[in-house]
């Protein structure tokens, strides 16, 4: 990535999340001298939040334990991210592409120049893991491949009826692990046309980011186990909802509501994420509806009936 171009950033999150909400402040790491992953780490930061959580940083990368699981991000790209769930399994993802070793920036590692203009920065989160993309000029591609494996074995990957994505055991026709549906937003707040892919045992996130304003960012999130659910707003608070304060004001809420495993993505709303929601309730208000936010993922969405009144 140029030292010299302005930020250009679209973020894939590709989270494996738990039920843990433990929140403390990360380990502190020395800055990193590479200003393109510096520069990285802080758009993913702007994007997504701070990670939030105790974690161990040595310079072979970060781990975390969530309570209830644990999460390991080396700086070796063919390790990538492993996230052991309670049941003891452990699900692994690839890190896209071609890419020299990674560098720990604060408590992110960051992969340089997976493809044209594009790196990667990976942590731990409360609720597991991310691996969120970062991408620098139009050149970038538009699809990006995260092989799965499950206690280190190639998985079986289903469509869900959400347009997420279900990961199956290798000796097992159950899921241990789900990918809810992909979202991408512009610099604007504006949505990104954004879908999966499934290739063996590979997702990919094809993202239209071009012609885009930057930095976009797109965040499917893994998980398991965890207690999901959906806050719904009426007519006036969707109203209120486009405005960027109200928007953190329904985080703290959240935060409150949900507790426990959703309390962390909760009150770790971003620039990005706030956004969105002042995007989407534009719009529905416009159009008559309302807006709801599913948990943990805290991705609004329009609605109609019930609660919109």
């Amino acid at each position: 990535m140029g030292k010299h171009h302005s930020i250009r950033a679209l973020g894939l999150a590709a989270a494996l999340s738990m039920t843990t909400g433990l929140l403390a402040n990360p380990a502190h790491a020395e800055d990193a001298t590479d200003p393109a992953a510096v520069e990285a780490a802080a758009t993913a930061n702007i994007a997504a939040g701070q990670s939030g959580i105790s974690q161990e940083v040595t310079a072979e990368g970060t781990s975390a334990d969530l309570g209830n699981g644990a999460v390991e991000v080396s700086t070796d790209p063919s390790d990538g991210l492993t996230v052991t769930a309670p049941t003891g399994t452990d699900i692994s993802l690839g890190v896209p592409g071609e890419t020299d070793d990674g560098t720990v920036v604060g408590s992110n590692v960051v992969y340089p120049d997976v493809a044209t203009d594009a790196a990667v920065v990976a942590r731990a989160t409360p609720e597991g893991a991310q691996a969120l993309i970062v991408i620098d000029g139009n050149s970038a591609p538009e699809r990006y491949t995260f092989p799965i494996e499950v206690n280190g074995q190639d998985t079986v990957l289903r469509e869900s009826d959400d347009g997420g994505i279900e990961v199956i055991s290798p000796d097992s026709t159950d899921p241990v692990a789900t990918v809810a549906p992909p979202w991408a937003t512009d610099a604007h707040g504006a949505p990104v046309s954004t879908h999966y892919e499934i290739e063996g045992s590979s997702i990919i996130q094809v993202v239209d980011h071009h012609g885009a304003a930057y930095p976009v960012t797109a965040d499917p999130k893994y998980s398991w186990g965890y207690v999901t659910g959906t806050a719904y707003y009426n007519r006036k608070e969707t109203r209120s909802l486009k405005t960027r304060s109200y928007a953190y004001v329904v985080a703290a809420g959240l935060c409150a509501a949900f507790g426990g495993a959703t309390a962390g993505a909760a009150c770790a709303v971003g620039a990005a994420v706030a956004a969105q929601w002042n995007y989407v309730a534009s719009n529905a208000y416009g159009d008559g509806k309302c807006v709801k936010i599913k948990m943990p993922i805290m991705w609004a969405y329009a609605y109609s009936g019930g609660n919109c009144k």
